[in-house]
């Protein structure tokens, strides 16, 4: 036939092309990771106002992703108009000093911003974390209780026990709990939670191996009074590639029952 000879692999392609699909995977690989869904949900609260708290989570600014990620991720949630912003955990990689510059995005958000650690922050400097983010005038709630813009939030530090946080959440009425590790129990939990720190597994099916530690992997969780969410993450640790999870930004609407 010519022209329409092909010789066939087990992949279906002459030898020469087998690169292509992988190309194409790392290529949307990188593209799911790199420019986050936005997912929202709505929370039903006794307050007659209605209410919005976006989340970031996971953003390693580091060695791969850079200041203008973080800059990129802050208009975005920006623009969703929230009455604070929300950071989870693992705003920084951790492998190496960050310099101060790299947080002076954060200062120019007009909006509340508020940030609890994940074990990625205090690898290399947790404290110097802490120091350059208030600075720049985020809100660090370390196992803190905070009335911002209407909304009762208390932020959990990264490996606090959940019996103590419990504890502490139950005698302050609060609305909102920030927490990086979605380790909690929420059978018997009347708050809205909002972790990350598990990226969903990342790639596909790495999600079966956080099952073995997490009863709660990604997504909404709802026992009928509160309500966890599992954020994938705004970025992500390690080879900027994603396989069959995707980067997002949490939006979370407390709307009057």
């Amino acid at each position: 036939m010519g022209f329409f000879t092909f010789t066939t692999t087990t992949a279906g392609l002459r030898p020469e092309y087998a690169w292509i699909p992988t190309l194409l995977v790392a290529i949307y690989g990188y593209y799911v990771a790199r420019y986050p869904q936005i997912r929202h949900e709505d929370y039903t609260w006794d307050k007659k106002e209605k209410k919005r708290v976006v989340q970031l989570t996971d953003l390693h600014i580091g060695d791969i992703w850079s200041e203008r990620d973080l800059q990129d991720s802050l208009e975005k949630a920006e623009h969703l108009d929230p009455d604070i912003i929300a950071i989870t955990g693992d705003l920084v990689d951790g492998m190496h000093h960050i310099p101060e510059s790299v947080y002076s995005s954060l200062k120019n958000v007009d909006i509340p911003i508020l940030f609890v650690t994940g074990n990625h922050d205090g690898y290399h400097d947790r404290q110097t974390v802490i120091d350059s983010l208030e600075k720049n005038g985020v809100v660090v709630l370390e196992d803190e209780t905070k009335i911002i813009n209407g909304i009762c939030v208390h932020g959990v530090a990264y490996k606090t026990p959940w019996q103590q946080t419990k504890e502490q959440i139950e005698k302050e009425n609060v609305d909102v709990l920030l927490k990086h590790e979605p380790s909690v129990t929420l059978s018997d939990t009347a708050v809205a939670i909002l972790s990350g720190h598990i990226h969903a597994g990342q790639v596909w099916p790495l999600h079966l191996i956080a099952l073995l530690d997490f009863s709660y992997v990604k997504g909404t969780y709802t026992n009928g009074q509160g309500l966890l969410h599992v954020s994938t993450g705004t970025r992500l640790w390690g080879p900027p590639l994603r396989i069959g999870t995707r980067s997002e930004i949490f939006v979370l609407d407390l709307v009057p029952r």
